[in-house]
């Protein structure tokens, strides 16, 4: 059996701390300062890119082209109040791309800037799927069972029909 006795660790560690008399330099003061400037600097400018990166709607690389907006909105192109509120989708920006024996389906942003497809089924709920506003982005909506609609933005890859895709117009297919 072995005992061991314990000094006290703050003498032997903190010996000598807070006992200089002399007060710092200007020199010293200057490089506390220098350093408290960078150290804000680098602070924001973080902040800023973070916000940047991460702010809704924000994208890398060029904005999605989907041939839909690149005409007027129509009038069987709006959505009712209730459904543009709903899916939080900015009202003048949504197009109908199919119609399908399920469901109407729209592209449009969001009110944060993101690209969305919504499908809204008769008399049931509707849904959505939103992502970023990039050239070549790919959104699938609606189930394997009731049917898809998918779009892809101009640069994306094409659904394979192999797979039991179908064209529904340009930037559009569907899956039954």
């Amino acid at each position: 059996m072995s005992a061991f006795t314990e000094s006290a660790p703050t003498d032997e560690l903190l010996s000598g701390f807070g006992t200089h008399g002399t007060a710092p330099t200007p020199q010293q003061h200057r490089r506390a300062g220098i350093t408290l400037v960078v150290a804000s600097a680098l602070v924001v400018a973080g902040g800023g890119i973070g916000w940047w990166l991460l702010a809704p709607g924000s994208s890398s690389g060029p904005a999605a082209h989907v041939a839909a907006f690149d005409n007027p909105q129509q009038d069987g192109d709006k959505l009712d109040a209730d459904d543009a509120d709903q899916l939080q989708v900015d009202p003048a920006s949504t197009r109908l791309v199919v119609h399908t024996p399920a469901a109407a389906t729209y592209v449009g942003r969001s009110v944060s800037g993101r690209l969305c497809i919504m499908q809204l089924p008769t008399g049931d709920v509707s849904t959505e799927t939103c992502g970023p506003d990039r050239k070549g982005v790919v959104l699938t909506v609606g189930t394997p069972r009731e049917g898809q609609v998918r779009l892809v933005a101009d640069g994306g890859p094409t659904p394979a029909a192999a797979e039991g895709w179908k064209s529904a117009g340009a930037n559009v297919w569907t899956h039954a």
